[in-house]
């Protein structure tokens, strides 16, 4: 996987692939979590609006949706 410079930008807390494969999301120190296309390099989207750390999240087993949860136990669920 190649990875952007956006990756480098912060500190990831942990990964996750998509169900389907080349699809990655993580989550950062910096209060957001993102999705990149692994083949690519492309980040596909940005999730915000967490107020701590994003430490822990992943796809539901269909990857239609995503959870994110943040130090200060905020739940997000996103469509992916």
């Amino acid at each position: 996987m190649r990875v952007t410079s956006y990756f480098l930008c912060f500190i990831c807390q942990w990964l996750r692939w998509h169900p389907r494969g080349h699809v990655v999301l993580a989550g950062s120190e910096d209060f957001t979590s993102w999705m990149w296309n692994a083949d690519t390099g492309a980040c596909l989207s940005v999730f915000a609006g967490h107020n701590g750390s994003v430490t822990c999240g992943g796809f539901t087993p269909d990857g239609t949706y995503i959870l994110n949860k943040s130090y200060h136990f905020r739940k997000e669920i996103s469509e992916s």
